[in-house]
C-alpha cells in the first residue's frame, strides 16, 4: 500500500508565548531609548513627536487615536491565535515523539 498519512502538528507559538501578542517595534525602540516604561518622564506631546521623527505616527484606523502606534499589537508569526499549526506526515510525528525509530 502506496498510502501517506498526514496529521495536523499544533505548537505553542515560541514568538509571542502563545499569548497572540507581541510588543510593537515601535515600542520596543522607545523603550531602548528612554528606557523604564512604568516610570514616564515625558509628555503625550513629546511622545508623539517621537514616534512622528521616527515614522510610527499615523492616524490610520489600526492605532490609538492619539496616533500613536498600540504598545501590543497581534503577532505575526501564529497571526495572534497563540498556536502554530503545520501538516507533517505520520511517520515524522511518531519518530518526534520518539515512538519509533527509523
Amino acid at each position: 500500500m502506496n498510502a501517506k498519512y498526514i496529521i495536523k502538528k499544533v505548537k505553542r507559538c515560541s514568538t509571542c508565548n502563545g499569548t497572540g501578542m507581541v510588543q510593537h517595534p515601535a515600542w520596543i525602540e522607545y523603550f531602548k531609548e528612554f528606557g523604564d516604561p512604568t516610570n514616564p518622564t515625558r509628555s503625550l506631546g513629546e511622545d508623539r513627536k517621537w514616534f512622528e521623527d521616527h515614522g510610527w505616527y499615523t492616524s490610520s484606523g489600526d492605532i490609538r487615536t492619539d496616533g500613536i502606534p498600540d504598545e501590543e499589537v497581534f503577532c505575526g508569526e501564529c497571526e495572534g491565535g497563540g498556536e502554530i499549526i503545520s501538516e507533517i506526515e505520520l511517520i515524522k510525528a511518531i519518530t518526534e515523539m520518539g515512538l519509533f525509530r527509523l
